[in-house]
């Protein structure tokens, strides 16, 4: 599980429980990112990929050998995944070394290629000197910190702040001197710090958490919980998730249009009129391959 206000001390287009198509990619790249290790890594097949109505994503995995995962078990799961550490004060919350394992590394192969038109044009991380400053601690040298300051201050866009920054990294670790060996990792951390799932460990630590099923109703916003498919998840929209007010005028219309009084008519051929109709499709197929399996 994991929250879009998570993010808050990254996205800059909302905060709180609020969520647009801008920062709905951060959900996105972490729906990609934990689906692949849990398929790849783990060798998981059963995954449901829930909205939780509001601002959340659940993961759901129901392969019969993690259902009976113990406590400590599933807390190691979750471990493996969890790569940012730190809490508010802390301004560098990723830290790799030479044994990279392939989580990190699959992961850097979805970020590269949109770290800089999504993180740094569209959510203009660098774009004003406060947000620059923020970056810049995680230089911990004071020398090199300012050396980029006085550069990147002078510049306009954040695409040319984020340039200036990697050509200076790149130029001392072009240096080869040992004292530069810190920034050996320094770009991929940064890309890993801006993008990287933010779970929630202690709901996969637990089987007693409480945690909303599929299309329950979240009470502050009348949506539904509704599963969607992982191969859609950057098209899916949270503005199109249907409210229960919606789908009660659905379901009337239905009854009027076909003469059928609620108690006569189909519930279940009903909800496929209606817009539960794509989150049903999704969970009654992964319901069918669970079955399969067994």
């Amino acid at each position: 599980m994991f929250d879009i206000n998570d993010y808050d001390d990254i996205r800059t287009c909302c905060t709180g429980d609020q969520i647009c198509p801008k920062c709905w990619k951060f959900m996105a790249l972490a729906c990609k990112i934990l689906d692949n290790g849990l398929r790849i890594d783990f060798g998981y097949n059963h995954i449901l990929w829930v909205f939780s109505g509001r601002r959340g994503i659940h993961c759901w995995v129901c392969d019969q050998r993690a259902r009976i995962l113990s406590p400590s078990e599933r807390q190691t799961v979750g471990k493996y995944f969890q790569i940012i550490n730190g809490g508010k004060y802390t301004y560098k919350k990723v830290k790799l070394d030479n044994r990279t394992q392939y989580l990190i590394s699959s992961a850097l192969d979805m970020i590269r290629p949109i770290f800089v038109p999504f993180i740094v044009k569209e959510q203009d991380i660098l774009g004003t000197n406060e947000r620059l400053a923020k970056f810049l601690n995680v230089i911990y040298d004071a020398e090199d910190r300012e050396a980029l300051r006085s550069q990147m201050e002078t510049l306009e866009t954040s695409s040319q702040r984020w340039n200036t920054f990697v050509c200076y990294i790149e130029n001392l670790l072009d240096k080869t001197k040992k004292e530069h060996h810190k920034y050996t990792y320094l770009i991929d951390e940064i890309m890993l710090q801006y993008t990287y799932p933010r779970m929630d460990i202690k709901v996969t630590e637990t089987m007693n958490h409480l945690l909303k099923g599929p299309f329950c109703v979240h009470p502050k916003t009348g949506k539904i919980s509704v599963p969607f498919s992982i191969s859609t998840v950057d098209e899916f929209s949270t503005d199109n998730v249907p409210t229960i007010e919606i789908l009660t005028e659905e379901m009337t219309k239905i009854d009027l249009e076909e003469g059928e009084s609620v108690e006569n008519i189909n519930a279940e051929r009903k909800n496929y009129k209606t817009s539960l109709d794509p989150a049903l499709t999704v969970f009654r197929e992964f319901i069918s391959n669970l079955e399969y399996d067994k």
